[in-house]
């Protein structure tokens, strides 16, 4: 994040696609002496502020990973009943977004996610 903060210094926005970038772009963001939102958008997967350690509000899309592990897993136990022949299949899957980790309990309406598994 540092150097794309040093090669891009009108950058506005930034989607980061897990938690633990997201954390080490908040520091990196601020440590570079940008404010988050005001300087800089910050959207990040699965984002919470349980600890209290973010001051800034960053928009978070919370997925369902216990259902995603458990289609997962029933995927694999298909494939290894058919004799590892996949079929793939989409379905899809509700997840919400945050505006801020402080404001969870006010998550937007879900919305759909579509991921692909291969089952026999």
């Amino acid at each position: 994040m540092t150097a794309l903060l040093q090669e891009t210094p009108k950058i506005t926005a930034v989607y980061i696609g897990s938690a633990q970038m997201t954390y080490g772009a908040y520091k990196a963001i601020l440590d570079s002496g940008l404010r988050i939102p005001e300087d800089i958008s910050v959207i990040g997967f699965d984002i919470t502020n349980s600890t209290g350690m973010l001051e800034s509000d960053i928009t978070s899309i919370v997925q369902q990973d216990t259902e995603i592990g458990r289609i997962a897993c029933e995927a694999l136990i298909n494939m290894t009943e058919a004799n590892g022949a996949p079929v793939m299949r989409k379905i899809l899957l509700d997840y919400a977004y945050i505006v801020s980790p402080d404001d969870e309990d006010k998550r937007k309406a879900p919305v759909g996610a579509i991921i692909t598994v291969a089952t026999a």
